[in-house]
Formats: C-alpha cells, sequence, structure tokens
C-alpha cells in the first residue's frame, strides 16, 4: 500500500498565492492621514500582486514586500502624540473601538542582529473588526510560504517583473535606467539591443518602455 508520502514525493511544491480576499483589494486608511485632525482622510485600496510578492496601494507606487514582513498585529496603535484619531476615522464604524479595526505591519531591513531600529511598522485603519483579522490571516499565509527563501530563477524574475510594474504604477513608461538596473552592471547595450530585437527600444529619444507593451515573456526575453 502506497504510502501519502510516496503519494506526493513526486509532486512540485507550489508557491502560495494571494486569498480573493487580498486580490480583490480591502480599503484601509493610511496613518498619516488618520491621525492629523488637519489632514483630510484618504481611503486606499490595499492589493497583493498575482505571485504574491507585493502589497501594494492601488494607483500611489507605494510597495510593501511580502517576505520583509515580520509581524502583522491587530489592535495595536501608535503610542505618543502620532495617538490622535481623526473624528472621522472613528465614524467609519462608530459601533467598534478604533484599536479593534487597527492594524500594525512590521517590517524588517535586516537579515541579521536586529535591533529595534531595524523594524519599520506601518499603521492602517480598516472599516471592520472583520477586515482587519482577514487581512492578518491572509497576510501571516503569504508570509509562511516555505519556498520565499529557496526561489527559483523564474520566481526572481517574476518578482523584479511585478517590482517594475508596481513601482511605475503611476506611469505610462517604465524609465530604461529602472529597466537595466535589475541585470546586471555592464548589461546596458545588451538590454537595448534586445529591447530593438523586440521592437520596444525607446523611440525619438524618449528614455522608457511604455508599461502595456512589456509583457512578462519580453521582460523574459531581455
Amino acid at each position: 500500500m502506497a504510502s501519502a508520502y510516496g503519494a506526493t514525493a513526486g509532486r512540485a511544491a507550489e508557491r502560495r498565492r494571494p486569498s480573493k480576499f487580498l486580490a480583490a483589494g480591502v480599503r484601509v486608511v493610511k496613518w498619516d492621514s488618520a491621525s492629523d485632525d488637519a489632514a483630510p482622510i484618504q481611503c486606499h485600496q490595499l492589493l497583493a500582486d498575482d505571485e504574491g510578492f507585493y502589497l501594494y496601494y492601488e494607483g500611489l507606487g507605494e510597495i510593501i514586500e511580502v517576505h520583509k514582513i515580520v509581524d502583522v498585529r491587530v489592535g495595536v496603535l501608535p503610542t505618543g502624540k502620532d495617538a490622535r484619531v481623526h473624528a472621522n476615522v472613528k465614524a467609519m464604524d462608530p459601533g467598534v473601538p478604533v484599536e479593534e479595526r487597527a492594524v500594525c505591519i512590521s517590517l524588517s531591513s535586516a537579515r541579521q542582529r536586529l535591533s529595534a531600529a531595524d523594524f519599520v511598522d506601518i499603521h492602517l485603519i480598516l472599516y471592520s473588526k472583520e477586515d482587519a483579522r482577514t487581512l492578518q490571516k491572509d497576510i501571516f499565509y503569504l508570509v509562511g510560504d516555505p519556498l520565499h527563501g529557496s526561489p527559483s530563477v523564474l520566481t526572481l524574475l517574476k518578482k523584479n517583473y511585478s517590482y517594475l510594474m508596481l513601482s511605475n504604477a503611476a506611469k505610462e513608461e517604465i524609465a530604461f535606467r529602472d529597466l537595466a538596473s535589475v541585470f546586471c552592471e555592464g548589461q546596458d547595450e545588451k538590454v537595448l539591443f534586445t529591447l530593438e530585437a523586440l521592437k520596444l527600444k525607446p523611440k525619438n529619444g524618449g528614455s522608457g518602455v511604455k508599461k502595456s507593451d512589456l509583457t512578462f515573456a519580453q521582460f523574459y526575453a531581455l
């Protein structure tokens, strides 16, 4: 009788993909606008890219790299003067305390010898406590992907492609210098030659490539 291991041993491990919740996006208020009484409240859509490499605010070009997330806490508010809460934030769901809708995403910028200075906290307010808990659970699911630490070359290329697209969300073109920086130093001529072969080379002295023209297959060819 075949063991459970035998039935799955030959099956290639698959990377975790974002939940439907993260793929569709959730409305959030960033704390930099939620804490200032003089600033208008701005709602943003927080989503995950298709591959689960990044969280990002739709249309802003601001990116949170999933593999740098070390903790996601519900009920954590900033301390000191930054802990003021705009009346309009409370009014988003007056029946639920702001603390129950507050999410703190902690990022690490260091690989070893972590200290308090190596962490950055991103504070968000959501519209319901259910959304806050779901966001926490679904981010932890992506962070816990066992394949994060051993990505394939193809996965790394997909990650770089996603980064280029998301970081240039507000632009129609990707600057050539940003495109070339993905590859090894000194590869500018090779990248330009391949762009020309793919009929993507910047025209009329332009300095960028149209995002709508640059598919992943073409990016892979570079």
